[in-house]
Order: C-alpha cells, then structure tokens, then sequence
C-alpha cells in the first residue's frame, strides 16, 4: 500500500483586526478639540483723581489745559508807507480729555467643544476593544509559527501589539478628554489702568490768540510777497505798488481777509508761545 503523505494541519479561520487600522484608530483617538473661551469686560471707575492728558507743545493746548481741535484763520491789512501790514488771527475751538482711573473685570468663560463628548466615546470603545484583545489575542492575529518541536502553533505577539496600541491611544484620548473637562470653567481677573475720557467741544480760553509762525504770502496782479508772522501774529511785507485787492494765502491755503479798521480794533490778544 502506498501511504499517503501527511496533511498539514488546517488553521482556524478566525475573524481578524490588521495592525494598520488599529493605528489609524489610535491616531484618531488622539486629535485633540480646541475650547472655545469668551471674553467679557466690566469698566468701572476706581478711586483717584483724573489726569489730563497734554502731549505737543504748549500752543497745542490752551490755559485751563484742554487740547486744541481746530483753528478759524481770520486776517486783517492795512497800509503803511512802501510796506502791507497782514494780522492773522486763530479762532480756537478746545476739547478737554482726561486719563480717568478705572478697574476693568475680565471675566473667562472656557466652553467646551462638542469634540471632547466624542473623545470620550472613543476612548470608551478603545479600551473596550483593547480589554477584549488582551483576554483573546488569538482574535486579532493571523499568523503562525514554528515552536521548539517543528510543530505549527499561532503567533499572539500582533494580538498583544493591537491591545497596546489601542491601551495607548484610548487612554491619550481619555487624558485629554478630561484634561478640557477640568479647564471648563469661568475665570475673573482684575485689571487696573485708565481710560480715555472726551468733554464737550468748547471755545478755548482764550478764545482768540495771534497765529504764530505762519507763511503769509500776499499777492496782486502778478506780484507776490512772502513773510512770517511774529509772535503777535504780525507779518510786514514790502509793497511799493496799489494794494487796494490783494489775494491773501496762509500755509498756502487762500483766506479771506478784510481791511483793518482802527477804530473797531480789539485789545492785544494773548501770546501764546511755545518755550525756547
């Protein structure tokens, strides 16, 4: 009789996990959800004194120490023998801003995203997969080896790798999960500082003062002439000719003037001049 050859030994088809999707799994398991913090801020005043604020020269300012927002030229000439007098006056409108001590209350509110809630599920299911992979590794592996005798028996090492694997990924998942849980919560700081207080716009104090340092240039026909003003707001110009019309420029912007009468004239106005 012939004998027949020895079968080898038929291996039981199990239903098997691959090592691959236990890493995706575990690399979802460990994509962390932002939070979403709110902010609200509560201003209220605090003890102390209010600070005006002065920066620029003193001209920018006027005498009670409110700033200067705008300036109305008005002009005035008259003639004198061979020279133009030009008087170039500012009409002045102020506005009073003050630093003004306050306690800002930052109040925090961490919310937490919808994210964390599904961390949580996901970590439940990796550990519960990773438990049922270390009581039955068998499960999770699909191939064989030679032991001491020759004798084919199944290899659990890719079963214990999947269980570590997911052991690993699903608690990251749970520490973070927790993690964000335990930063959701409201936090109140205390901040002190100033804030910025605007008054009404006013005239200044006072009111009219000459325009110092401005470049008048006076021009009739085809001929022009070019001077600064002095400290009473004051320029003297030569003039040989008719001025009965001239055209008035001040900065190079035109301005409307009118011809000095002595009889309705004002009191010297206050100088207002800057140090140095």
């Amino acid at each position: 009789m012939r004998s027949s050859p020895a079968a080898k030994p038929r291996q039981q088809q199990r239903p098997r996990c691959r090592g691959r999707a236990s890493l995706l799994v575990a690399v979802a398991l460990t994509h962390g959800c932002a939070r979403v913090p709110t902010e609200t801020v509560t201003t209220a005043p605090r003890a102390g004194a209010p600070v005006t604020v002065r920066s620029g020269p003193p001209s920018a300012h006027d005498e009670i120490g409110r700033r200067v927002i705008a300036r109305d030229l008005d002009a005035t000439w008259e003639r004198g023998d061979g020279y133009l007098i030009v008087r170039v006056t500012e009409a002045r409108q102020c506005q009073l801003i003050e630093r003004v001590p306050v306690r800002r209350t930052v109040t925090t509110r961490r919310k937490l995203d919808p994210g964390v809630y599904f961390l949580y599920a996901l970590a439940a299911v990796a550990l519960g997969v990773a438990a049922y992979a270390y009581a039955r590794p068998a499960d999770f592996s699909s191939s064989t080896k030679t032991d001491a005798s020759g004798a084919a028996v199944e290899n659990l090492a890719p079963g214990y790798l999947t269980a570590g694997i997911l052991t690993v990924g699903g608690s990251v998942a749970l520490g973070a999960a927790i993690f964000q849980t335990a930063r959701a919560r409201k936090e109140t700081r205390l901040v002190e500082g100033y804030a910025v207080r605007e008054g009404p716009v006013e005239s200044c104090a006072p009111p009219r003062v000459p325009a110092v340092g401005r470049r008048v240039r006076v021009r009739v026909g085809g001929e022009a002439r070019e001077a600064v003003t002095d400290a009473d707001g004051v320029a003297r110009l030569a003039w040989p000719g008719d001025a009965s019309s001239p055209a008035l420029f001040v900065d190079d912007a035109p301005v409307e003037w009118r011809e000095h009468d002595a009889a309705s004239a004002e009191a010297p106005l206050a100088r207002v001049e800057d140090p140095g």
